[in-house]
């Protein structure tokens, strides 16, 4: 008998390390997400920890709420820990924002003079008086919650018409200047700041892309363009699903210390050109390139950024986060306030032109972004989403609203619309867990345009 308990003690410890071990990789993964919303939600928008914890990613798993963390505020750091299997940190800097921590990530330091971001001093945008009934209307839905058991969680809404604010409205200890979340909304940006470097002679848009993974003779991987990246049609194999732990997109952001190292080890799944494909690794590849020639050129990738986008545009309050490696996470990890997303939005709308008058990047790269990129069915451009696309009946998500419409999106409900043909501008920022988010964004634009007309 005692033989039989110690084989069946043995079998049933080989069974939890083997349980252990399979769970590992989701542990690790969920304290490095909640390490990072934490981070950035306490130190880079200055929002409760309770509250960041509850809108943010308490109510995705019930594993979330058993984790412990620690938040300290003088040394500016968060850690987690994930039901005792795995911890993470991320570290905040008060120039770039929150960073996840790595044992095998190394360390970036890079020195970068706060003041000469002019973070610190915002300026809000110009307002209108015009704010019509159908306006408030608007507003009144994008905040009402649908009582569907998944909370919206809208946190600002701005529409700016003519280059004024013409309603705008923000949850409880959020302003025009907090700086939120734009998830994949800085896909956009990362395409801005390819632009920069397109039109300034550094870049080729249909030379092979520079990438020096891929550099070897014979590596098929040479035959990508910055084109391809641009428009998601490199071919790279990248699993994007959010329902996995173990997907490529969750990997590379929460386990990687460097997000462009892991999506440049993709190998192709179709040649390049042929197939689209929506994947986060493209833009961090690309954000990746940024940062390398910002580097060519005797700068850091913080201080490129600003001074070449963010401060023409009249930005001041933006957080383009890093990862371990040094580049910025060009598809997911930067913050700025909602009147700063609406600058960039409206950058976009003018043209490449800033609010000085000056063009901060040319009107053909602007174009490039904002025009179908031949194989979505005009969906999609170069890190930007259109409306170009077929009308696909009475459920279209933008039906009745203009065809020349293009917008960032981020995940959990981010966008920042852009329609020309009205010189209209929308951002909606929020935690949202509904699943229908796009399609309630398509019923607040009606509402908006109803009112502005």
């Amino acid at each position: 008998m005692r033989k039989l308990f110690l084989i069946l003690a043995l079998l049933i410890t080989i069974c939890l390390a083997v349980t252990i071990k399979s769970f590992q990789p989701t542990a690790r993964a969920g304290a490095a997400y909640a390490a990072k919303a934490l981070c950035s939600g306490v130190f880079v928008s200055g929002l409760d920890a309770e509250r960041v914890a509850a809108e943010e990613y308490e109510g995705l798993d019930k594993a979330f709420s058993m984790m412990k963390r620690i938040i300290d505020l003088d040394e500016e750091f968060v850690e987690t820990s994930m039901l005792g299997l795995a911890k993470a940190r991320a570290k905040y800097d008060p120039a770039k924002g929150c960073t996840l921590l790595h044992k095998d990530g190394g360390s970036s330091s890079q020195a970068i003079a706060i003041d000469s971001m002019d973070r610190g001093n915002f300026q809000p945008l110009p307002t209108s008086n015009q704010n019509p009934a159908a306006l408030k209307e608007a507003l009144d839905f994008g905040f009402t919650e649908t009582g569907k058991g998944m909370p919206l969680n809208t946190r600002a809404i701005v529409v700016v018409k003519n280059g004024a604010v013409v309603a705008e409205r923000y949850t409880d200890g959020i302003g025009p200047d907090t700086p939120l979340k734009g998830w994949s909304m800085n896909k956009t940006i990362t395409g801005l700041l390819i632009g920069t470097l397109i039109d300034n002679g550094k870049l080729k848009l249909d030379g092979p892309a520079p990438v020096k993974a891929w550099s070897e003779d014979g590596d098929p991987r040479r035959a990508i363009s910055i084109r391809h990246l641009m428009q998601m049609r490199s071919g790279l194999g990248f699993d994007e699903s959010y329902n996995s732990m173990t997907s490529d997109a969750i990997k590379m952001l929460f386990l990687s210390p460097s997000a462009s190292a892991y999506a440049e080890q993709s190998k192709l799944a179709h040649e390049p050109g042929i197939h689209w494909e929506y994947s986060s690794g493209t833009s961090n590849i690309l954000a990746a390139i940024v940062g390398d020639q910002a580097e060519a050129q005797g700068q850091s990738i913080t201080e490129y950024m600003w001074d070449v986008l963010l401060k023409p545009a009249g930005v001041t309050t933006a957080f383009l986060e890093l990862d371990q490696g040094g580049d910025f996470v060009g598809s997911s990890y930067g913050y700025m306030g909602a009147h700063d997303w609406a600058r960039l939005g409206m950058l976009m709308l003018r043209k490449g032109q800033g609010p000085g008058g000056a063009h901060i990047i040319t009107p053909e790269w602007i174009q490039f972004m904002t025009e179908p990129n031949g194989i979505t069915n005009g969906v999609y451009g170069g890190q930007t989403w259109l409306n170009a696309g077929v009308d696909q009946g009475a459920d279209w998500t933008y039906k009745g609203v203009p065809s020349d419409m293009f917008y960032m999106s981020g995940h959990d409900g981010q966008f920042v619309v852009v329609i020309p043909s009205r010189d209209l501008v929308i951002v909606r920022l929020g935690e949202s867990m509904y699943q229908n988010t796009n399609k309630h964004l398509g019923k607040l634009m009606r509402k908006i345009l109803k009112g502005v007309e």
